[in-house]
């Protein structure tokens, strides 16, 4: 996935809420990882991704799980960052 593919993955997140979680994606908008309860957030998500069944996990991101941490906090630099791009692009959409 390239860097327009990222980015799209995180203006979609952002528009959305925690529905759109699986077991490959994890998304927080607020996570304050200067507090023992933020961290103990991510290193939960990252023993569940590494015990994910190899099989199915094969299917996105190659294998990977990708955690989306402050998403609300970049919703407008990302909607800013793709305004930006497809204005750069001549006013397509991508």
């Amino acid at each position: 996935m390239g860097e327009m593919g990222w980015a799209a993955l995180v203006a979609y997140a952002a528009a959305s809420d925690d529905r759109i979680e699986r077991y490959f994606l994890e998304v927080k908008s607020d996570v304050d990882l200067n507090t023992k309860a933020g961290r103990a957030k991510v290193a939960k998500f990252i023993l569940g991704a590494a015990n994910r069944d190899p099989g199915q996990v094969a299917r996105r991101f190659g294998g990977h799980a990708v955690m989306l941490l402050g998403v609300g906090i970049c919703r407008q630099v990302v909607m800013n960052f793709s305004a930006r791009t497809r204005s750069l692009q001549g006013g397509a959409s991508h």
